[in-house]
């Protein structure tokens, strides 16, 4: 991998990878001594006065945002996976019908988001939060549910326990109205896990 044409001040590059030419990551810039050396995943490079040590990383093909989809509605699931695999950056990588099951999944598998019912049988979603604040798990969960409403006791419970967020998900017989949300819906799973995918780099 060979690093070539750096700007730290605007934030682009570009990297030779077997021959081909593709995009970087910004990963952090910091002010050094003047030196040459450009290897794998790091380059030095002038700006005007100030000298930067880069670190970045190469994007391959991007991956899709994996999701875990919770709710004890087979048609709710349905309409929900639905409506998240209608963008090309998304995918559903399981369905679950409550906690437990979301669990034993995650045992042996992972996901970038997880959509989270609150209302299940066998394991609800306030349970879930609990059981999956003990795991090493890093993915960002979204409640979905009708009895989470803006300032419900029930949310605030919720995000004590460790969502990251909130969608109010339509009840009764306008449950099919589900779609009405879904530009909501895709908006806040692509927000978190381009905020999991930030903490990751910061960590790293």
């Amino acid at each position: 991998t060979h690093i070539t044409a750096v700007d730290p001040e605007i934030g682009t590059y570009r990297v030779d990878r077997d021959g081909k030419s593709g995009p970087c990551v910004l990963l952090g810039a910091t002010r050094q001594p003047r030196k040459q050396n450009e290897g794998k995943n790091r380059v030095e490079t002038s700006h005007g006065n100030a000298h930067y040590i880069i670190r970045v990383t190469v994007e391959t093909s991007p991956q899709p945002i994996r999701v875990l989809v919770v709710d004890d509605s087979l048609l709710m699931r349905k309409l929900i996976t639905r409506i998240l695999g209608s963008d090309p950056a998304i995918l559903v990588a399981h369905q679950a019908s409550n906690g437990r099951e979301a669990m034993d999944w995650l045992g042996q598998a992972t996901c970038d988001v997880i959509s989270l019912d609150l209302e299940m049988p066998e394991m609800g979603g306030l349970e879930f939060l609990k059981q999956y604040a003990l795991t090493h798990h890093s993915a960002k969960v979204l409640v979905l549910s009708h009895i989470s409403t803006k300032g419900s006791p029930i949310t605030f419970q919720a995000l004590d326990l460790g969502a990251a967020d909130v969608v109010h998900k339509p009840s009764g017989s306008i449950s099919l109205d589900i779609g009405n949300i879904g530009i909501e819906l895709v908006h806040k799973v692509k927000e978190l896990a381009a905020e999991k995918h930030m903490r990751r780099m910061v960590r790293s």
